[in-house]
């Protein structure tokens, strides 16, 4: 057997081992959360709460707008951009 053969051998076994421990884990952390050792940070009822929450406001237009030539850095995605025409930014679509 030459050592490819060996190396996958091995590498076969590590990977099964992984996944059994992996297993395992899950198991015994589901297992401590269903008998109570372990409490979750959040109850169901505040998830689906929190996103539907989410989901509640209005939705915000944004557009995708290319880097300035003098590098100034971008807006933040969370906010709305300026309402700036195309031709006000001198752009010729080359760039995009």
């Amino acid at each position: 057997m030459n050592f490819i053969e060996r190396v996958m051998r091995v590498m076969t076994h590590i990977n099964i081992g992984a996944a059994l421990g992996l297993a395992a884990w899950v198991l015994w952390s589901g297992w401590q959360v269903v008998t109570g050792h372990i409490a979750p940070a959040y109850s169901a009822a505040e998830v689906k709460a929190l996103v539907s929450l989410a989901h509640a406001g209005p939705s915000v237009r944004m557009e995708l707008v290319p880097v300035q030539e003098h590098g100034g850095a971008p807006l933040p995605c969370h906010e709305p951009l300026p309402a700036i025409r195309r031709a006000d930014r001198g752009l010729t679509g080359v760039d995009l």
